[in-house]
């Protein structure tokens, strides 16, 4: 999805409904920041508990990477 289609996917939805991302075993989280990255492929997306995508944290990864968000969002109530 690009921030576009979020916008757009936002506005069919009432302004003050809360937004949120997935835990990680579970449940769900609110979102604490936008973070931005850079993301290429992952090799191994067609297993169904890797993401689609990896970040690209080192150089080769940048050269075929593409940018992106992140909606980040961690139990902050956990004693973890």
């Amino acid at each position: 999805m690009t921030v576009n289609e979020l916008i757009e996917e936002l506005k069919q939805h009432s302004p003050g409904k809360k937004v949120v991302v997935r835990g990680y075993e579970g449940g769900y989280n609110d979102i604490l920041r936008i973070v931005e990255m850079d993301v290429f492929p992952n090799p191994e997306q067609r297993r169904g508990y890797y993401g689609e995508y990896e970040y690209a944290d080192e150089e080769k990864d940048k050269e075929v990477s593409t940018p992106a968000i992140e909606l980040y969002g961690v139990n902050t109530k956990s004693e973890d």
